[in-house]
Order: C-alpha cells, then sequence, then structure tokens
C-alpha cells in the first residue's frame, strides 16, 4: 500500500472531536495498553473518532496515534491515499530491507530526523469491527506505520533518530557520512542492549515470541492443523461462554 497527504473538506470534519497534539515527552514515553474491543468497545469508537477527524484537520498529517491525542491505548490510524485505516494492537510481524529515512513528528514540532527503517513490512492487527487481518506495506506507507507502532511502544523520534539540524545540513558530504555511519554503529549497540532487556522482561518476551509464531506462519515455516472439536468440548466451551455472559 502507499501514502500520501489528501486535503479534507473543511465542511466534513466534526470539530467537536479533534483534539491537541500531545507534545510531553514522559507522557509520550509511557508504553500503551493493549485494547480490548469487548470491554473497551465505546471508549475505542471514541478515540478512533478523535483520531480521523484531527488527521483530516491537520493536512500534512499521514498518521497518528492514540499516545499523541492523549489516550494510552494501542490504537493507530493512518491515511491512506483519503481512506483513513485503523490499525488496533498493531503488530510488526515480518520486515524486510532498510534505508535512512528523513522524518518529523507533530509531537516533536519544528525539528527533523533521520531515522532507520525497514522498507517493507507485514503488520498483523485489529479491526474496530473485531478482525483480525494482515497487511503488507511498502515505503512511505512503511515508515509511517513503524512511526507509529513506536509511539505505542513509548519511543519517539528522538530516541532513535538523529536530529538534522542546520549544523549537519552545512557540513560536506564526507562530514555527513561520518555522522552517519557513527549514528548507525550506536543503532547495533542499542540493538544488543535492547535484545538483552527482552531477555530479562517475561512479558516482552512473550511478544517477541508471538510476533515470531505469526511469523513463521505467514511464511509457511510453520503450518496449522485443524483438528474437529469433539461435541463434548463443544457442549463444554458453550457452558462456559454463557456463564461467562451471566455474570457480566
Amino acid at each position: 500500500m502507499k501514502c500520501k497527504v489528501i486535503k479534507f473538506n473543511p465542511n466534513e470534519i466534526n470539530h467537536k472531536y479533534i483534539c491537541e497534539i500531545e507534545t510531553d515527552y514522559d507522557k509520550l514515553s509511557e508504553i500503551s495498553q493493549e485494547v480490548n474491543l469487548k470491554k473497551d468497545g465505546e471508549e475505542t469508537r471514541s478515540i478512533i473518532l478523535k483520531l480521523k477527524n484531527t488527521i483530516r484537520a491537520n493536512e500534512n498529517m499521514v498518521g497518528l496515534s492514540a499516545p499523541q491525542i492523549g489516550f494510552n491505548k494501542r490504537i493507530i490510524c493512518i491515511n491512506f491515499n483519503g481512506d483513513i485505516r485503523t490499525l488496533i494492537n498493531p503488530l510488526i510481524t515480518s520486515r524486510e530491507g532498510w534505508t535512512l529515512h528523513r522524518e518529523s513528528c507533530h509531537s516533536i514540532p519544528n525539528k527533523e530526523f533521520l531515522i532507520h527503517r525497514h522498507t517493507n513490512i507485514s503488520v498483523t492487527y485489529t479491526t474496530p469491527l473485531g478482525r483480525i487481518e494482515i497487511v503488507s506495506l511498502i515505503g512511505l506507507a512503511a515508515f509511517i506505520a513503524q512511526h507509529q507502532i513506536e509511539h505505542l511502544d513509548g519511543i519517539l523520534l528522538s530516541d532513535n533518530g538523529l536530529e538534522v539540524d542546520e549544523m549537519f545540513n552545512n557540513a560536506s558530504e564526507e562530514e555527513q557520512d561520518e555522522v552517519i555511519k557513527m549514528y548507525l554503529e550506536s543503532l547495533d549497540l542499542r540493538a544488543k542492549e535492547y535484545n538483552l532487556a527482552i531477555e530479562e522482561d517475561e512479558d516482552a518476551k512473550k511478544l517477541r515470541d508471538e510476533a515470531k509464531f505469526i511469523n513463521a506462519i505467514e511464511n509457511g515455516d510453520v503450518k496449522i492443523e485443524y483438528v474437529p472439536w469433539t461435541q463434548e468440548e463443544i457442549d463444554k466451551y458453550e457452558s462456559s461462554q454463557e456463564k461467562e455472559d451471566l455474570d457480566k
């Protein structure tokens, strides 16, 4: 999928649901919570409406995350050629290729960064209707998705990016190459530290293993065999679901 900026008709925007963009680093550094559509359906719909209308109100905005408008939930919206898609609990399950991409962020106004990005990714996510889908993204769409998903993990451009300031822009090509080389070397070091932190965090290890499993299924390395339930298992399941509904 490709992505570009689309201008929206101001008359189509519900200004009641336009939010200010969060710029507080401490708040943006918090890890967002998983969305449970069964329990959080009404709140989720409200957040989605605010995300979409905030995007429509900003001509140069191609993506936005819930933390950027003050909600600590794993929801992002991306503008695909005027079609604003909502991705709930998005998880990058495969990555290919990489490049350095210049990016800015509405939560870090008036600054620009060079950031390491994968050029092709697959994202598994839940739709607002509760369906689990997988989308393959390339180029700009992939960059935007990576940017927004990082917001859900409390990661900003200023954490992993190389700030592009006037001094960098005015430097010679050789000087810029040297700065970029040091930046890429620092990423290798950060990756080692990140992997070590994951090994020491059970929840992070579980999330990483789930992503690897989904990716293995997509690539055909793992096959899931369908085993029909017995009537006894069906009766037991239906009974438990009925009891759960009655308890609520």
